[in-house]
């Protein structure tokens, strides 16, 4: 049975009608935000808990790196030598080749 000019104004009117009963009604539009808000604080919630346990993971993941770069540092000089006493020149390349 196909809509007709006539049942689409009716359909409006009765549409229009029950949006303005229930723009006037308080206790409707106050159950509408309490139910809105009630979802964004949920959503909201979900994705705080899972930045944090993300942040959790990426701090201990940090700390397992500081403490390998540090160990690399310190096996990276136990061969070297310290000479004490001695100057320190600084040669740069431009000055080893003229340029």
């Amino acid at each position: 049975m196909p809509i007709t000019k006539g049942d689409r104004a009716e359909f409006v009117s009765i549409i229009k009608e029950t949006f303005k009963t229930l723009s006037t009604d308080h206790s409707f539009i106050e159950f509408i935000v309490q139910n809105i808000s009630s979802r964004v604080n949920e959503l909201l919630d979900a994705i705080k808990d899972e930045y944090q346990s993300r942040i959790k993971e990426l701090c201990s993941e940090n700390k397992l790196l500081h403490k390998r770069i540090d160990h690399m540092e310190q096996y990276s000089r136990k061969n070297n030598i310290r000479i004490q006493g001695l100057k320190e020149y600084k040669i740069y390349l431009a000055e080893l080749t003229n340029c």
